[in-house]
């Protein structure tokens, strides 16, 4: 089914690639096996400015004990930035509201602190990322094949998944070709 139709439609095809991430319709739908390992923490994902005196392009991971703010810069002048939790305490966290999250980011960084106050409202602003991994042990099955994190996911912080499905694809692409 489209987004735009109801009817479901259907495609006649010899190899379907699953490459539709980290919660793969195409592995479920087909039934290929996989094993999920969750891992002790998740990630509360955020937009802000990169403040003024700090350099623009510069990528920083900052930890304090068993607190982690990860600090990417994009285009034009943001981070990308997340911070971990502890995996399961979202919802309590939320709960303490919004000021929970800024004395997080606080006992990391103050200056981001104070940044992440200035521009994060609400909750609304920021985004829950649950991390795990997943792997299918056979990435195959009757007409179909699995890539990147489709067949072996992995965190989704830094885009890891994407440059490993086009590493299996360069990888699968001559034994592909050899085959049809």
């Amino acid at each position: 089914r489209s987004k735009d139709s109801e009817t479901a439609q259907s495609l006649a095809c010899k190899l379907l690639i699953g490459a539709d991430g980290r919660y793969s319709k195409i592995r479920k739908l087909s039934e290929i096996e996989f094993v999920k390992k969750d891992t002790a923490r998740d990630v509360l994902w955020f937009k802000i400015p990169i403040p003024d005196n700090q350099t623009n392009n510069t990528a920083k991971i900052m930890i304090d004990g068993p607190n982690h703010l990860i600090l990417l810069p994009t285009f034009p002048h943001y981070y990308r930035a997340g911070v971990n939790i502890p995996k399961g305490s979202y919802n309590l966290l939320r709960q303490q509201g919004i000021e929970a999250f800024y004395s997080l980011i606080d006992r990391i960084d103050s200056q981001i602190g104070r940044c992440a106050r200035e521009h994060i409202q609400s909750w609304k602003d920021v985004h829950l990322l649950d991390i795990f991994t997943t792997e299918a042990p056979q990435w195959y099955k009757d007409g179909v094949l699995l890539i990147g994190d489709a067949a072996h996911t992995v965190t989704p912080l830094l885009g890891q998944g994407v440059n490993l499905a086009i590493q299996d694809s360069m990888n699968l692409a001559p034994i592909i070709s050899q085959a049809a």
